[in-house]
């Protein structure tokens, strides 16, 4: 059982009610972690605030099930300096994406705002039940696209999660939808270890043993696989090795 009892702050991709901050809650109660939350503009943020600080951690997504690797964290991971980053778990995440909006009329609909991983998840439903000349604006994440519904007007709205419509107020045009085909995701987490080899032997190794399981992924709703990390360097030296994702 890896010990978390160093952890000071958890980084994720912010803002509050992304998904990234949701599989941070899984993470940290599977391993009864308790720090303080550290939500990031970007992606490659998250890196390097675990780069450069001890005893934090860090989550990202690193695959979606049907549009495949997120680049912008394979890249950070591979690219950073650091060659003690380390993957230290996984967790399969579903996404199941609502339609949110201030008004609660679907069909006076005619712009929707979200992340381009969430947009690709949803172009079946965006195709065939939304308008033809449907405006479509990329968001950095699906809770920064339900907070800037704010700047535009009734006609807008917005793909994220049930929760991402509790934390910002907003209406539940259509709820839960999905592809045709149901897969799953995965998150892992990783840690800066000053006895470990660096982040892209591991990274590739475990990418490879997540597709030799079996045909797991294939069962789940539409998800997406994230890596997390954390520099554990003080821990390390305190003897405790598992000190952060």
């Amino acid at each position: 059982m890896m010990n978390f009892e160093k952890v000071e702050r958890v980084a994720y991709l912010g803002p509050s009610a992304s998904f990234s901050e949701m599989a941070k809650d899984i993470f940290e109660k599977r391993y009864s972690i308790n720090a303080a939350p550290e939500a990031m503009n970007t992606i490659r943020q998250v890196v390097e605030f675990v780069d450069n600080n001890e005893n934090v951690l860090g989550v990202l997504p690193v695959e979606n099930s049907l549009e495949g690797s997120v680049r912008e964290a394979l890249d950070n991971l591979m690219l950073t300096k650091n060659e003690n980053i380390k993957i230290l778990s996984q967790t399969i995440m579903p996404i199941k994406h609502c339609l949110l909006s201030r008004t609660t009329e679907f069909y006076s609909i005619t712009g929707v705002i979200s992340h381009p991983q969430a947009l690709a998840q949803c172009q079946e439903f965006l195709h065939n039940e939304m308008p033809r000349n449907l405006n479509i604006i990329e968001a950095p994440s699906t809770a920064e696209a339900a907070r800037s519904l704010a700047n535009y007007n009734l006609t807008y709205a917005a793909i994220g999660s049930e929760k991402t419509a509790e934390v910002y107020h907003l209406n539940i045009l259509k709820e839960k939808f999905r592809e045709q085909k149901e897969r799953g995701g995965q998150k892992a987490p990783r840690r800066q270890d000053r006895c470990g080899r660096g982040i892209g032997g591991r990274l590739r190794r475990l990418l490879r043993r997540d597709q030799l399981s079996g045909g797991e992924l294939g069962a789940e709703p539409a998800g997406y696989r994230t890596t997390g990390g954390a520099n554990a360097g003080r821990a390390e030296r305190d003897g405790r090795r598992d000190a952060g994702f």
